[in-house]
């Protein structure tokens, strides 16, 4: 199994549907979609807007805890404007469907921005005692925040992109028709 075909299968319901923004199976995906770009969101308004450039954790606590979460639902602003911004993605969606193609992809390519700045909870904060400031390199490279912030921008480009041209020419789910092109040529 390959990334694209992981990245087709979740672009399945916008390929199939994609005449009918009102089905509900397409309806449901798109509300999955926007509930999970409240993840992106939060990490990027928290890290480059509301305490930059801190993990989600660093200003409230070590741990994912009961008085640590409590702490920072109620001193971060990154999480309430992230789940109004996923909301008016989400209206925004079903009001002009063709939004949707280009939404789709952000919590997927920027799932490792999110997991490098929320941590793994339960995990005594992995993510940041191992990769953080400046503990882990590939190849010389120090993986930084920017790192993954330029890898998710890349990627997001190339599946948008190629997204594009594959709807701009024929696919084996609409087979080319013989009979209507030779009628077009005049035969």
């Amino acid at each position: 199994m390959t990334v694209w075909t992981v990245v087709a299968a979740l672009a399945l319901p916008l390929r199939t549907m994609s005449r009918s923004p009102t089905h509900p199976v397409r309806q449901l995906w798109w509300r999955v979609v926007c509930g999970l770009l409240v993840f992106p969101f939060t990490a990027m308004l928290h890290h480059a807007v509301f305490y930059r450039p801190r993990c989600l954790l660093n200003p409230f606590g070590h741990e994912y805890t009961f008085t640590v979460i409590a702490d920072m639902l109620s001193r971060d602003p990154a999480l309430p404007w992230a789940i109004v911004l996923a909301f008016a993605t989400y209206v925004a969606g079903m009001r002009h469907p063709g939004l949707q193609a280009f939404v789709w992809p952000v919590p997927f390519v920027f799932a490792p921005l999110s997991i490098w700045i929320w941590d793994i909870p339960f995990t005594e904060r992995i993510v940041c005692r191992i990769f953080h400031d400046g503990r882990f390199s590939v190849l010389g490279y120090t993986l930084r925040t920017t790192t993954w912030y330029i890898a998710g921008t890349i990627a997001y480009a190339g599946l948008v992109f190629t997204g594009y041209a594959r709807r701009e020419r024929p696919s084996a789910a609409q087979p080319y028709n013989v009979m209507a092109a030779r009628s077009s040529e005049g035969m």
